[in-house]
C-alpha cells in the first residue's frame, strides 16, 4: 500500500523566561534577576496514515474523529519556566540555596506545588502568585507581562495532542518519535553552550478508554542533549532529585543518560487496526544539569524551535535523545 505523509507544521508556540544572577555563575538560578528565552516555535510531523488533533492536560475524553485532521495544527503556550529536577517527569523539585557547582546546600530540595501560598501574597502587582514564584522572585507583574495571562512561575509547560494511529497493513507496526529537534537562532556575538533542557513523554492508550487527565506517574520517557551531564559523585554517576529534603537519585543508566532504549518506539499497532493515543511533551529546565547556571543563560535572547516528527513505520529508526542545535 501507497504510504502517505502529512505535515503539521505547527503544533506550538511557547515564550520561556528564566531568573539569572548578576553576581556570577550560580546554578539553580538562585538569585532573582531575570532574562528571557523567546520565540519557542514547536513543529510536529506525522506521516503513513496518522493524523493529529490538539488536546488539553486535563482532558478526560477522546477528541471527536471529525477534530483529527491533515491540517495544520496549532496550540499557543507562554510559560515563565524556572529550574526543576525529576527523575520521573511527574514529581519536581528545586531549591534556590545551591553553591557555585549547582549542588544544593545540605540537599534542601523543596516540592514543587503550584498551590502553595506565597509569604507575601497580596494581590498588589509586586507581590507573588504562589511560593515557586516567590522563592525565585518572580514577581506577578514579571510574569503576566512576559506571558500576558499568566501571573506564576512554572516547572515545565505541556504540548498536549492526541494521535489517531492507522495501520492497514498485514503485520503490527511501532508508532514512532523520528525526530525530536530543539535548535536555538542566537543573536550576533552570542554563544549557547547550554544543554539543560528536557523533553519528557507521557503516552496513553486511549483506543478503548478514556484519557486520565494527567500526566503518567512515570514518563514513559526523558530526553536529554547526548552531551548533557547532571551533577555527578566521583565515579561520575549522574544524579537528578526524587524527594524534598533527600540527596538526589543515581539516575538508572550509568553517566549522563536517562533509561531511554527503544524509548521513541511510542507504541505498535496492531496489524489492520486503527488505535488512539494521547501525547505530553512535557518540557523543563533540568537544574541538576551543569549548565544550568546563569552564565550560559544569560546571554540568551535568539528565538528556539522545537521539531517533533512521529511515523508510523517499520523502517523507520526511533531517536534516543534530543538533538540541540545552534543557527546564527
Amino acid at each position: 500500500m501507497k504510504k502517505t505523509r502529512i505535515v503539521i507544521p505547527a503544533l506550538g508556540l511557547i515564550a520561556l523566561s528564566t531568573a539569572a544572577s548578576i553576581t556570577g555563575t550560580v546554578a539553580w538560578f538562585s538569585a532573582n534577576q531575570t532574562i528571557s528565552i523567546s520565540g519557542m516555535q514547536v513543529k510536529t510531523k506525522v506521516g503513513n496514515n496518522l493524523l493529529i488533533a490538539g488536546d488539553t492536560l486535563a482532558s478526560v475524553a477522546k477528541v471527536a474523529d471529525s477534530s483529527f485532521s491533515q491540517d495544520d495544527l496549532t496550540q499557543t503556550v507562554k510559560g515563565y519556566i524556572e529550574p526543576v529536577s525529576t527523575v520521573n517527569g511527574h514529581d519536581f523539585f528545586y531549591t534556590t540555596n545551591a553553591k557555585a557547582d549547582g549542588d544544593a546546600v545540605s540537599d534542601v530540595y523543596i516540592a514543587y506545588n503550584s498551590a502553595v501560598t506565597a509569604e507575601n501574597s497580596g494581590n498588589d502587582d509586586t507581590n507573588y502568585y504562589n511560593k515557586f514564584s516567590e522563592d525565585y522572585g518572580v514577581t506577578r507583574t514579571e510574569a503576566t507581562t512576559f506571558t500576558t495571562s499568566k501571573a506564576y512561575a512554572e516547572a515545565y509547560v505541556d504540548y498536549v495532542f492526541q494521535i489517531k494511529a492507522t495501520n492497514n497493513e498485514s503485520a503490527a507496526q511501532k508508532l514512532k518519535l523520528t525526530k525530536l529537534d530543539l535548535t536555538y537562532t542566537k543573536n550576533a556575538s552570542e554563544s549557547d553552550s547550554e544543554v539543560a533542557y528536557r523533553i519528557a513523554f507521557s503516552v496513553e492508550d486511549i483506543t478503548l478508554a478514556n484519557p486520565s487527565g494527567d500526566f503518567k506517574a512515570t514518563a514513559d520517557s526523558i530526553f536529554a542533549s547526548g552531551t548533557a551531564e547532571n551533577q555527578a559523585d566521583a565515579d561520575g554517576k549522574n544524579f537528578a532529585v526524587s524527594a524534598a529534603n533527600a540527596a538526589p537519585t543515581q539516575l538508572t543508566v550509568a553517566g549522563n543518560k536517562y533509561n531511554n532504549t527503544n524509548a521513541g518506539e511510542i507504541a505498535e499497532v496492531a496489524a489492520s487496526t486503527t488505535a488512539y493515543y494521547k501525547i505530553v511533551a512535557r518540557l523543563y529546565i533540568e537544574g541538576e544539569d551543569t549548565t544550568c547556571t546563569s552564565s550560559t543563560f544569560a546571554a540568551l535572547s535568539g528565538s528556539w524551535a522545537l521539531n517533533l516528527e512521529f511515523k508510523l513505520d517499520a523502517s523507520a529508526t526511533a531517536v534516543t535523545g534530543l538533538s540541540m542545535h545552534v543557527a546564527a
